[in-house]
């Protein structure tokens, strides 16, 4: 049996496709964890349900509800006991983690010591300024196979000393995902969350960053002051951030905005992926710092403003112009991506750097060539070499 991680409503959108494909082929259970259960987050393991069915679930309760870094320290220690427990009870051919988040860490680091492999989605990229980035690559040491989501990613895989065979390029999955969610009209999308459909939708995602939560609330109000002068023909949809440091101050400060532009602003906790893919299609603009600008935006054919330093030093489609937290300078980008059409034409035909929506496939090729079961072959998988390359 395989064992698939999932502790955050974005970090299960992109595992989704990969899920499916497995459980045609393999037995297996997501163990939903972390801020899905958290009553903060109004409880997003609803889209795991729905998706898969509670049967194919096991849930470990383990989120400190709180947004310091104290609380996400805890929750991390919470998870590895309990990762422990169920890893030794179970004792999975595989786990399958993505990302840099407090149960990635913990669950490798649970399987490591246990001899599960750990198979590595999303290592590679890097990130500056978040504890994130370092988390990310400690997991890349703890894992056993990789797929990044670029071939940057895939380079500095490589260049952390991880075998070639190991490592393979697959895009990243949710874009799979993405191309395979039915289509809905800008007045569907508008009549669900209770909008007119005759306006301009601005869509808004920001997120805190570990390393400046005590800067947030100047920062995100920047941002807001920023964007309300071109809501006159306009709406502004804002997606509130992950459960991190730091969140609760950004809640805040959005309440004052809604009760001050009220019918201008709108907040949502989260939306159902169906109502979400298609808010995006039908966006002009995406302001923020979530790595689904980086990521996912070229897709949907949409400009990206992403507020530094939250994305530093990722790989970036053309789409995307980054820009300090400052009022006047995100006016600016915004004025000019708003109107100037030459501008905004050349930025919405931006092509992808993260795949072009078959990942799955590469995935799915590359695991069914490995024998989990074969006592040779799980010991390969563990026994870890460090490449050292000259030159680097």
């Amino acid at each position: 049996m395989f064992l698939v991680i999932t502790g955050s409503r974005s970090e299960w959108f992109i595992l989704k496709p990969v899920v499916q494909a497995l459980m045609d082929r393999y037995q297996l259970k997501v163990v939903v964890t972390g801020s899905h259960l958290s009553r903060v987050a109004e409880y997003t393991a609803k889209f795991v349900e729905d998706d898969i069915g509670k049967d194919n679930i096991i849930y470990l309760h383990t989120y400190v509800d709180g947004d310091t870094l104290v609380d996400r320290a805890k929750t991390m220690a919470n998870e590895l006991f309990s990762f422990t427990d169920l890893f030794s009870y179970i004792q999975p051919k595989g786990i399958w983690i993505l990302g840099d988040r407090e149960e990635t860490i913990a669950a490798a680091t649970a399987a490591v010591y246990l001899n599960i492999p750990v198979i590595h989605l999303a290592g590679g990229d890097t990130v500056f300024g978040n504890v994130d980035d370092v988390v990310r690559h400690a997991v890349t040491k703890l894992s056993h196979l990789h797929f990044p989501f670029s071939k940057y990613s895939e380079r500095v895989i490589l260049q952390l000393g991880e075998e070639p065979w190991r490592v393979t390029f697959s895009g990243n999955p949710i874009l799979d995902d993405i191309l395979k969610t039915p289509y809905m009209s800008k007045k569907e999308v508008c009549d669900i969350l209770g909008i007119p459909s005759d306006k301009e939708l601005l869509v808004m995602i920001y997120h805190t960053i570990s390393l400046d939560k005590d800067s947030v609330a100047e920062k995100v109000r920047d941002v807001l002051e920023a964007i309300v002068d071109f809501l006159s023909n306009r709406i502004l949809v804002i997606i509130e951030s992950n459960m991190d440091p730091g969140s609760g101050i950004i809640r805040n400060i959005y309440d004052l905005y809604i009760e001050k532009y009220a019918g201008r602003i709108l907040v949502f906790n989260t939306l159902t992926r169906g109502v979400f893919v298609n808010l995006l299609r039908h966006a002009k603009l995406l302001v923020g710092n979530s790595s689904l600008g980086i990521v996912e935006s070229p897709i949907y054919r949409i400009p990206v403003v992403n507020i530094l330093p939250r994305q530093q030093g990722r790989l970036a489609p053309d789409n995307v112009i980054f820009v300090e937290p400052k009022k006047e300078a995100i006016k600016a980008v915004v004025e000019r991506i708003l109107s100037d059409d030459d501008f905004y034409k050349r930025l919405s035909s931006a092509q992808s750097i993260y795949g072009d929506g078959h990942a799955v496939d590469i995935i799915m090729d590359k695991i069914s060539k490995i024998n989990f079961d074969d006592v040779e072959w799980k010991r390969r998988l563990l026994e870890k070499k460090i490449i050292v390359r000259e030159g680097i």
